[in-house]
């Protein structure tokens, strides 16, 4: 489960809102790679059998991704919330969609309460 930002988009605001700082505004490892990015074909986004997961370095995955058991994710986001992080979104595109929203569902989320 993949935890990104909106791949180098502006962030959306609303009229009269102050912006948030996002992960756009974050570690320049994550944007300067999505900034340098090619002809990316998204219709194969998410999919288990993407042709271009070489696209994203093994590095980028290790930091800024939740991959893995309820577990996994679990330890990941204890970290975070250690780092002060209290915001995290579900990028579910992916295979397993349903197993995925189960997951945090009923083990991941109840946790963090």
């Amino acid at each position: 489960m993949p935890l990104v930002p909106r791949h180098g988009r502006q962030p959306r605001r609303r009229p009269g809102r102050q912006a948030r700082r996002t992960l756009l505004d974050g570690p320049e490892e994550l944007t300067d790679y999505i900034k340098d990015r090619q002809g990316y074909d998204y219709s194969h986004h998410g999919r288990a059998d993407n042709p271009d997961t070489a696209f994203v370095p093994d590095e980028i995955v290790d930091r800024f991704c939740l991959l893995g058991p309820a577990e996994a994710h679990i330890e990941k986001l204890r970290h975070l919330k250690s780092l002060g992080v209290d915001q995290f979104a579900v990028y579910d595109m992916h295979d397993n969609r349903e197993g995925t929203i189960d997951a945090y569902g009923s083990d991941i989320i109840p946790l963090f309460r």
